[in-house]
């Protein structure tokens, strides 16, 4: 369930997670071991960056600041919009709005480069694939044509 990917509605396995953490699942516990090393749920939804995923799994695994700046989390995570969410306790709407217009890449994107070049996350990236997420010429479910993503994830 962590591991939906950004493109797709995560309402249902949100609701799914929900649903495990009623009947007593553990949000923290790591994986065993391999070959990136042990990761929790939480790590795994950051990496791909599904927001309904993410903030469902945040709502169960950051109880009492347990993660503590969580702009610094997202920021180790990558996960922009939560360090946008934290930025707008700080900044105004005119900062916010100009800290958001310096991205020359897009976020989803980017994932998508690096998730499907990853051995984590199900997927072949063709050279083709990685031109195109580059030059925005790539499409998937809730990304537009135009998101060009970071060649340097």
């Amino acid at each position: 369930l962590a591991m939906t990917p950004p493109t797709v509605n995560g309402r249902l396995a949100a609701m799914s997670i929900d649903a495990l953490m009623a009947a007593g699942a553990d949000p923290n516990r790591a994986t065993g071991e391999m070959p990136h090393g042990r990761w929790t749920p939480l790590r795994f939804a950051a990496f791909m960056q599904n927001a309904t995923v993410l903030e469902c799994l945040l709502q169960y695994a950051d109880v009492d600041g347990a993660i503590g700046d969580r702009f610094q989390w997202a920021q180790g995570e990558n996960v922009e919009y939560v360090m946008l969410q934290e930025l707008r306790k700080e900044c105004s709407a005119d900062t916010l709005a100009k800290i958001k217009g310096m991205a020359r890449y897009d976020v989803i994107a980017t994932v998508l480069l690096q998730q499907y070049a990853s051995t984590i996350a199900p997927g072949r990236l063709t050279a083709a694939g990685a031109r195109q997420l580059v030059a925005g010429e790539f499409t998937s479910g809730s990304l537009p044509l135009g998101k060009k993503a970071d060649p340097d994830g």
